[in-house]
């Protein structure tokens, strides 16, 4: 720039950062000449005038009309929510004076400072100085004409307290939150911020700060039991019923515990932070929330949000989302015809198939859970220390297991009922058999009735026959060791040992005599045996 042009530049007002020149100056130039000398003096460090003095007597010596001009022209400069002048004395002074703010004035200052900005999800980054002449203007008016304002503050409010934010950005904030009476302390913003409530502030932007979702919140916060009352359920239908605002918002906020939303350039430093205490008493009713919407979206976030928390803590303790996992399971289980069948339940079976085979036993933090099946057939899930030498069982489930590990306590559950209805399925089939076994080789026998570990028990308390070389048998299935072939246990206690081609079918009473039936009788009697299905 040429000197000239510089001497210039350096008289005129504004005065603007960029390149120094204003195409737009503040006429008379008199005026701006007075203005940009004021400024300049206040911005010096001297003990003999308090800094700003000589502004604000220069604007206190003007008309409000001219105060307001001069306030809008440098608001011109500060758009986006940015400032590209020097006029900082100035601005402080036009904030202190009154200027007689009009309704429409104040409109035009609020849309130039939020020019270039998502009203409802700003991604934009504040500087305190580009909205302090708009926040003092609607200071000014009267409180009657202040309700059209509002989204402009939401829309503040998201930038100062979004998860792009920063501490220095608070005083602003609080602030902004003064202007609007509607709002309370809202309990998405504790003391100490958490990954779900970076991740929902972000999610939510403008929208956390209408009076449905703080309603909603507000009634969330109430819920301090671990099943809601009827009349909390009443008042949740009641308010999601009103409008789609916090219907939406329920989904947002569910969306909101795993992260989302993930195009978020913040989302791994911030969204994905543990969660608080009160984040997870607030997930945990929004969960009780969901099925109140009406909406299958609803519902299909609180069924990602599971899955993610359970693929989070399979095999560790949940630190931070064992309620909100413990009610998210509880819904889903109300509100399903069968458990363990509705598709909200796939989270919780894709954590039991990645366990890998379950076989009887399951290792749960310092517990082991043991799938006890009788001999009749009816199973059980029991637990016992695992770092005890005792093999004893507890008498009921540990509260540890329910705390720390809901979701492969539901898992294990779910495991036991399906566990039920194939041991219910396989009764079914030996009682079939008992009336009409055509047999089957001893080779498919074992694969059938004996490798399963959940089915060998079953038949080990039936009475087998065998057709041998050297004739007819009945006994008990038996094995000397672990790794050795099945045998048949005869009534004298002779092993008959089986080849592979032997064929084995279950033992019919009716076709025996009586005598035989009688001494089985009293052996499985002597050796308390009970049978799933009853031959003797």
């Amino acid at each position: 720039m040429r000197w000239w042009r510089r001497v210039r530049a350096n008289r005129v007002f504004p005065r603007a950062t960029v390149n120094g020149w204003t195409a737009d100056p503040v006429a008379p130039a008199a005026l701006g000449r007075a203005l940009v000398k004021a400024s300049r003096l206040d911005a010096r460090n001297h003990a003999r005038f308090p800094r700003g003095v000589r502004s604000t007597a220069l604007i206190e010596g003007l008309s409000e009309e001219d105060r307001r001009r001069i306030g809008l022209r440098i608001q011109l400069e500060r758009t986006g929510l940015a400032f590209h002048d020097i006029e900082q004395p100035v601005m402080q002074a036009l904030c202190a004076t009154h200027c007689g703010w009009r309704p429409a004035e104040t409109h035009q200052l609020f849309a130039l400072a939020l020019e270039g900005v998502d009203p409802v999800h700003p991604a934009a980054h504040i500087v305190p100085e580009s909205v302090q002449l708009p926040l003092a203007a609607f200071e000014e008016l009267d409180p009657a004409d202040r309700g059209s304002f509002e989204p402009y503050l939401r829309t503040l409010l998201a930038v100062c307290l979004g998860c792009r934010a920063a501490d220095t950005r608070n005083g602003l904030a609080w602030r902004v939150r003064a202007l609007l009476p509607a709002v309370p302390l809202d309990p998405l913003l504790p003391p100490i911020p958490d990954g779900f409530l970076a991740s929902a502030r972000c999610g939510l932007g403008a929208t956390l700060y209408e009076e449905p979702v703080l309603r909603l919140l507000r009634l969330c916060m109430r819920l301090e039991t671990a099943r809601p009352t009827p009349q909390w359920r009443g008042s949740m239908r009641e308010l999601l019923s009103v409008g789609v605002t916090a219907r939406d918002a329920v989904g947002t906020l569910l969306a909101a515990g795993r992260g989302a939303p993930d195009d978020c350039q913040w989302r791994d430093d911030r969204h994905l932070e543990p969660l608080s205490s009160t984040s997870d008493a607030l997930l945990a009713a929004l969960a009780w929330a969901a099925p109140l919407t009406g909406a299958p979206h609803t519902m299909t976030q609180l069924d990602r949000t599971l899955a993610f928390h359970l693929r989070a803590a399979s095999h560790e303790r949940l630190s931070g989302s064992g309620r909100f996992v413990r009610a998210a399971l509880s819904v889903l289980r109300t509100y399903e015809r069968k458990p363990g069948t509705g598709a909200e339940f796939v989270s919780v079976r894709d954590l039991l198939d990645s366990l890998g085979p379950l076989g009887r036993s399951v290792r749960v933090g310092d517990y082991t859970a043991v799938f006890q099946i009788s001999s009749r057939g009816t199973p059980a899930l029991r637990f016992r220390h695992y770092y005890s030498d005792s093999r004893g069982f507890l008498k009921d489930v540990p509260a540890d297991v329910r705390r720390y590990f809901p979701g492969l306590y539901a898992a294990l559950r779910l495991h036991l009922a399906d566990l039920r209805a194939h041991l219910d399925a396989h009764l079914v089939t030996l009682a079939e058999l008992l009336e009409a076994d055509p047999g089957t080789p001893a080779a498919r026998w074992y694969a059938v009735h004996l490798d399963d570990p959940c089915l060998r028990p079953l038949s080990r308390a039936l009475i087998w026959q065998a057709d041998t070389p050297t004739g007819s048998v009945t006994g008990l299935p038996l094995r000397r060791r672990r790794s050795g072939s099945w045998m048949l246990r005869a009534l004298d206690g002779r092993l008959h040992e089986l080849t592979d081609d032997t064929t084995v079918r279950l033992w019919n009473p009716g076709l025996s005599d009586v005598q035989e039936a009688a001494a089985w009788r009293a052996a499985l009697t002597e050796r308390r045996i009970s049978q799933p299905v009853r031959q003797v």
